[in-house]
């Protein structure tokens, strides 16, 4: 059967391996040097292939932080969660900050319920 490529660990870099351990570290103020990334729409598994894609160039852009804003979010399934996951772990693992300045109640809700917050490195206030 056909595995998506962001199942894989290195989905974003081409590269394949075993998944490294856990990286935590997050920018809770959000610093001027963070590049904005909206997220927006349907974050379902049918919807997936548009959303790695832009999830892909902003990873490759090397920015010193992320500022994600996922407010517009419409949709989201547990694949969703865990596309978001391994982006949000790459990133740190490149050393990018993240900072969350929206989230909607919909992500909020389904990543605490799923047990992903401190993958997708939310605030310890759990409030963005």
């Amino acid at each position: 059967p056909h595995v998506p490529l962001f199942l894989r660990y290195g989905f974003l870099s081409g590269r394949r391996g075993r998944c490294p351990s856990l990286v935590t570290a997050v920018d809770a103020t959000g610093s001027g040097s963070s590049t904005p990334l909206s997220l927006s729409g349907d974050w379902r598994i049918g919807r997936l292939a548009s959303q790695q894609a832009r999830l892909a160039e902003a990873l490759q852009s090397s920015p010193a932080g992320l500022d994600l804003d996922a407010s517009e979010i419409t949709h989201i399934d547990t694949l969703g969660l865990q596309l978001l996951a391994v982006f949000v772990q790459q990133c740190l693992r490149r050393q990018i900050t993240i900072h969350w300045s929206a989230r909607p109640s919909l992500l909020q809700e389904s990543g605490d319920r799923l047990g992903l917050g401190t993958l997708l490195a939310w605030p310890a206030d759990a409030s963005a």
